[in-house]
């Protein structure tokens, strides 16, 4: 059973009490007295957990202990390997880092025409994609 029935419900007894805690919680309890449809929609999301507790408080109080079962191991994930990344040839950076000045070069506004991308540049950005030897 799905939980929209309490909550509208309970919804509705907010808007009547004007948000008072207090007195919401005291409509619910005489709600819960009156409505058993409205007492399972409340408790469906924790049944699971009452139902364990009420299984422990019962173990604990007879003496029945849990049966000593070895645990199995949690099944291991298996994962493919990693491909290995292949070094990009050198000439292949040199051609992109050209690709990438001439690009700014187009870019560039018409009254800053004279300012070209610098050798320095293309040094920088070179330097800062070169892969990192482990």
């Amino acid at each position: 059973m799905s939980t929209e029935y309490s909550d509208r419900k309970i919804k509705e007894i907010m808007a009547k009490v004007n948000g008072q805690a207090k007195l919401a919680e005291q409509a619910v309890m005489a709600l819960i007295q009156r409505d058993p449809q409205f007492l399972q929609s409340l408790v469906t999301p924790y049944l699971n957990g009452i139902v364990s507790h009420g299984i422990e408080r019962a173990r604990k109080s007879t003496g029945i202990k849990e049966p000593a079962v070895a645990p199995q191991p949690l099944p291991k994930k298996v994962l493919a390997p990693r491909p290995q990344l292949k070094p990009v040839a050198g000439n292949t950076m040199d051609n992109l880092m050209k690709a990438l000045a001439k690009g700014f070069e187009e870019d560039a506004p018409k009254e800053a025409s004279g300012n070209k991308v610098s050798q320095n540049h293309i040094d920088a950005l070179k330097a800062m994609i070169k892969p990192k030897k482990y």
